[in-house]
């Protein structure tokens, strides 16, 4: 195993605990239960950091990827929606932990806030599939 074949393995951990966080967060609003709400905002913690390494293990593979000048497009978005999902979600757990874990307020601006970095999420994963699968980056052909 090179060490580019760390990225696909660590990039699982922040999706998971991102939409995780996210879900607890929003169910426990909806059904006033403080303790999903401390589980959500722990989940948002922990993904914070595994987007960093994600981004981290990624800008390394990046080196190695081959120059296709449309895969080069798509992996600068790719990036780009990385970079947007350590922001978001460092931020969203920082502002948490400042309010002492307490529901942040105005609230409705942390939940669209929440939900953007669901689509920074879901847009960077989908980039990814197609660097992958469309034009076989870290493939061995």
């Amino acid at each position: 195993m090179q060490w580019y074949h760390i990225h696909p393995a660590v990039v699982h951990f922040p999706i998971a605990l991102l939409s995780a966080g996210v879900l607890f967060q929003l169910l426990a609003w909806k059904r006033n239960r403080p303790d999903w709400d401390k589980i959500g905002v722990y989940c948002l913690g922990c993904g914070a950091v595994a987007a960093l390494g994600a981004l981290g293990t990624g800008l390394l593979a990046e080196e190695l990827a081959p120059h296709i000048p449309e895969a080069w497009r798509v992996l600068g978005w790719h990036e780009r929606a990385g970079y947007g999902v350590v922001s978001l979600s460092s931020g969203l757990f920082l502002w948490r932990w400042k309010e002492g874990f307490f529901v942040p307020h105005p609230k409705w601006l942390y939940g669209l806030l929440t939900l953007l970095l669901l689509g920074f999420v879901s847009l960077s994963g989908f980039l990814g599939g197609r660097l992958v699968f469309e034009f076989g980056m870290g493939v061995k052909f």
